[in-house]
């Protein structure tokens, strides 16, 4: 197990310092050493979780991007197919955000809760499917309702 200590800063020439920095220390069977962070990072290495990890974080970083930018494609058609005012379109482009804005603090207490993993995978398995129900839409209320519910996840 490992432990952490706070070490203070010694007085600089304007007085005293009042910020510590915290150490690593390694237990071992003979002796105790101690690492800052960068000696731990360094130590772990670059490997295969790491590239991992990135090839997971880009696309979770981008469905956001996607699911707000999609309309700026959609609503040329939209404004044909489905007769929408300068109102409508403008309602359209801020349902996603609306559903963002109205899940942040649901989202955030359930994955400190449940786990973010659970709920993340689950996230973005209701996005897929919200998305795939908004390409399939028909009319302005079901295309509004959907838009919002796609930004909730």
């Amino acid at each position: 197990m490992s432990q952490i200590e706070t070490m203070s800063k010694p007085e600089g020439p304007d007085g005293p310092r009042m910020y510590s920095e915290e150490i690593i220390v390694a237990p071992s069977k003979t002796n105790i050493e101690m690492a800052n962070f960068e000696t731990a990072v360094s130590a772990t290495g670059f490997g295969k979780f790491n590239i991992f990890l990135l090839l997971v974080a880009i696309p979770s970083a981008m469905s956001p991007v996607f699911e707000s930018s999609t309309m700026s494609y959609v609503l040329p058609v939209a404004q044909c197919d489905l007769n929408l005012t300068l109102q409508d379109k403008g309602i359209l482009n801020a349902m996603g955000f609306g559903g963002m804005i109205a899940s942040g603090l649901i989202w955030g207490y359930l994955c400190d809760t449940l786990g973010r993993k659970k709920l993340i995978m689950a996230g973005f398995l209701l996005d897929g499917f919200f998305i795939l129900l908004s390409s399939t839409s028909q009319s302005f209320m079901f295309l509004m309702v959907v838009k919002f519910f796609g930004g909730f996840m």
